[in-house]
């Protein structure tokens, strides 16, 4: 759960504690409330936090040699954002194709601060690649049709690999624009049976594959 912080004069006291985690490799947010009379804006700290007592030293012992070290501190940025008070909380996205057409199947929800709209109103446009509408919607769940869509492919297997579109998420009350949030997403489907892989239902064969900096 997020931990409300105060602020002082632009800074998170020191005095202050902002927030404990347990556990490695997992994102957390910590709600910074601001006490300088600014209403209407809020701060977010993110930070990915382990602790060396639940994994001790040489927990793990790497056959590679890597850029940074388990178990010992922060590892990536700490980083401070405002948001509205009626902001975009998650957005989720499932894709699909339906012969030459697209099929873009969203959900999205939002936080209400002490100040915030409740009930605003949810434009959604889906962008090509130059910015020109191609679908759009409205409501906080719903479904987009692109005809003729460019789908996403890998590289060496299109002549215009990884396309993606840009869905466009406002938050609108009274013609005020509350707030928005826009998304890179690309147009596919992955399925799989005993014996093949099937991407945007046709069978690929995979050469390879990302190993993550943390696999064991």
């Amino acid at each position: 759960m997020p931990t409300e912080l105060p602020l002082s004069a632009g800074k998170v006291s020191a005095s202050v504690d902002k927030g404990r985690h347990v556990g490695a490799g997992k994102v957390i947010d910590n709600k910074v409330v601001d006490t300088r009379g600014q209403s209407g804006r809020q701060q977010t700290a993110r930070h990915e936090e382990t602790t060396r007592t639940k994994y001790p030293l040489d927990y793990t012992k790497y056959s590679i040699v890597p850029d940074y070290f388990n178990y010992a501190g922060i590892h990536r940025p700490v980083v401070l954002y405002t948001v509205p008070q009626t902001f975009i909380d998650d957005i989720i996205v499932h894709t699909d194709i339906n012969d030459t057409t697209g099929v873009v199947h969203y959900t999205v929800s939002y936080n209400v601060g002490e100040y915030g709209v409740v009930d605003p109103a949810c434009h959604v446009e889906l962008l090509d690649h130059q910015g020109v509408m191609v679908s759009n919607g409205t409501g906080l769940v719903g479904t987009l049709y692109i005809p003729e869509a460019n789908f996403w492919w890998p590289r060496l297997t299109h002549s215009r690999p990884g396309y993606l579109y840009t869905l466009k998420i406002s938050l609108i009350d009274n013609d005020e624009l509350l707030d928005v949030y826009r998304l890179c997403i690309g147009l596919r489907t992955l399925q799989w049976n005993s014996t093949t892989l099937l991407l945007n239902k046709r069978p690929i064969y995979l050469a390879g594959f990302g190993k993550h900096e943390d696999a064991n």
